[in-house]
């Protein structure tokens, strides 16, 4: 039988949010686990500095796609629309020639540029 404290506890929401969280993280790991292995047997080997340097991206993907960096706010649907606006600025520069140097330092201005941009949005909504 269970206690009261048990029940209340399964049935809040925030409880839900935790565990749908770790059961998302959890599916995670086997999926890039399964990706790598394809991937490995599809090129016949495997480079461990593939994905060096790809931080940078993935951050200026979930700011672009309105995820604070501070915490409480964001969704995949944002982030997938900020991924997709990184790949066309990157893609954009690749194609004009641009030196992968000066390609990191838009990538870390357009970050710096999106995260002033939400503080001040943030900053207006409180007052």
């Amino acid at each position: 039988m269970r206690s009261a404290r048990t029940s209340k506890r399964r049935a809040s929401p925030a409880w839900r949010r935790r565990a749908t969280g770790f059961s998302s993280m959890s599916s995670a790991a086997p999926c890039s686990t399964l990706s790598v292995a394809l991937i490995a047997g599809q090129l016949l080997s495997i480079d461990p500095l593939a994905g060096n340097g790809m931080e940078l991206d993935a951050i200026a993907a979930v700011v672009i796609g309105g995820a604070s960096l501070f915490g409480g706010r964001g969704s995949v649907l944002g982030t997938l629309m900020g991924v997709f606006i990184m790949v066309m600025i990157r893609n954009g520069m690749n194609l004009l020639g641009i030196s992968p140097f000066w390609q990191g330092a838009a990538i870390g201005s357009i970050i710096i540029g999106a995260v002033l941009i939400e503080r001040l949005m943030a900053r207006r909504t409180t007052r």
